[in-house]
């Protein structure tokens, strides 16, 4: 009796999971074509700190050390739903999501241009630099 139960509540969940993708996943946000995209952090914090950087997500898996005016520029394909990194620089340190497949206004287009500053991490929109993310 308990295993009839269970085929009987199985395709009922099932159910009500292929009922729900849409509502979570519209087909509006499969618009963004699969490529390459390019993503830049510059080093914008004055002095001599070093920073390091750890980005993952997907396939991708990455790591720099830079110093001021120093750049860490990488290339992906689209292998995940997001991108992440660990920046850290002196005692300020934090995890910054920089790429979302399904947000973007997170990373227009296919390339994303992001600035680490004393204040917080910015990103390169509309012909000027935006604060997106403050220090944690």
């Amino acid at each position: 009796m308990a295993c009839s139960k269970i085929h009987i509540i199985f395709p009922n969940y099932f159910l009500v999971l292929l009922l729900a993708v849409p509502i979570y996943f519209p087909s509006s946000h499969f618009a963004r074509p699969p490529t390459t995209y390019e993503i830049t952090i510059l080093d914008n914090v004055p002095g001599d700190l070093l920073m390091h950087i750890k980005c993952e997500g997907g396939f991708f898996n990455g790591e720099d050390s830079l110093i001021e005016g120093e750049s860490y520029i990488f290339f992906f394909k689209f292998s995940g739903l997001a991108l992440f990194c660990n920046i850290e620089i002196g005692k300020r340190k934090g995890h910054f999501s920089i790429f979302n497949y399904f947000d973007e206004e997170l990373c227009p287009g296919d390339k994303c241009l992001w600035s680490v500053r004393t204040d917080g991490i910015y990103q390169f929109y509309d012909n000027k630099y935006n604060l997106i993310y403050h220090w944690p």
